[in-house]
């Protein structure tokens, strides 16, 4: 054991051989006024943007769980989605940027920023629970169907079983693609006009949103922090 153990052991690489690099950053809210808890900090986001990311994230979910055919999601329409949610989006954190001008104050940006982040997670979760709703109830009528055949129903019922196994991996891709296009609107041209008002120090690095540890629902899973 101890021999083979040894020979698996050569074949790791020296950590040397990654390149890791790190960043500091400042991220407080403390000019900030807490909400009604005293805690958390209350932000209103338009019923538009979290039916535009809705929209987004369902085609997405659909599309990484391979259930886009089969309940007739229309791609034509997610690439209308994709513009409408990357539209509302610029103009939430425009917003954001023209408030924290006014007030002279970063840390509104900040604020508009991570709100957007986590209603992002929160909608992943809504639009999963959605699909698998709407699966179930396609699964039911399927069952209750004189014209439909046994193996449709064992396939729909596989289908499901297998969406719902995958929950994990279809999260964090449906999370890598939407926090990218969040990203490619934040690189655009919202940070030239964050470095004009409030300088390069005091904003958040621009890949910051992309770090999947912010769209996985379980940061202890040993798998997942290996991998990343």
């Amino acid at each position: 054991m101890f021999s083979i153990f040894r020979f698996f052991s050569k074949a790791l690489p020296d950590l040397r051989a990654f390149s890791l690099e790190r960043y500091n950053f400042d991220f407080s809210f403390d000019t900030l006024t807490a909400g009604v808890d005293n805690v958390s900090y209350d932000v209103l986001l338009s019923p538009q943007a979290r039916k535009a990311a809705g929209h987004v994230a369902y085609r997405l979910i659909t599309e990484h769980s391979g259930t886009d055919e089969t309940l007739g999601v229309s791609h034509t329409k997610g690439n209308k989605d994709r513009e409408t949610f990357e539209v509302v989006c610029r103009d939430i954190l425009l917003d954001g940027i023209t408030k924290a001008k006014a007030a002279r104050d970063v840390q509104i940006d900040l604020l508009a920023q991570v709100a957007m982040a986590k209603m992002l997670v929160s909608e992943i979760q809504v639009q999963y629970e959605l699909l698998i709703k709407r699966f179930k109830s396609n699964l039911w009528q399927n069952e209750t169907s004189k014209g439909q055949h046994h193996s449709s129903t064992i396939a729909f019922k596989e289908k499901l079983s297998e969406i719902q196994q995958n929950r994990t991996s279809i999260f964090r891709s449906v999370g890598a693609d939407l926090f990218q296009f969040f990203t490619g609107i934040q690189r655009g041209d919202l940070q030239p006009m964050r470095e004009a008002n409030f300088g390069a120090e005091p904003l958040l690095p621009t890949d910051i949103f992309a770090n999947p540890m912010i769209h996985v629902e379980d940061t202890t899973d040993t798998l997942f922090m290996i991998e990343q």
